[in-house]
């Protein structure tokens, strides 16, 4: 049985999308891309990544 990731880190987030932090944390803050905390952890959903992800795409 194989387990799918359903969250992902900031560090795991930039390598998925390439982005820089600071470009990834202006996303966060301008609500782009939505985080969900875990006491200090900061977590992104891979349900979230993925909306971000098709939004961008878009853009281009």
């Amino acid at each position: 049985m194989q387990i799918q990731k359903v969250a992902f880190t900031i560090n795991e987030t930039l390598q998925i999308t390439g982005l820089g932090r600071s470009r990834l944390y202006r996303e966060i803050a301008e609500g782009r891309l939505r985080i969900a905390k875990s006491g200090r952890r900061t977590l992104v959903t891979a349900e979230a990544l993925q909306i971000f992800l098709k939004l961008i795409e878009v853009k281009k």
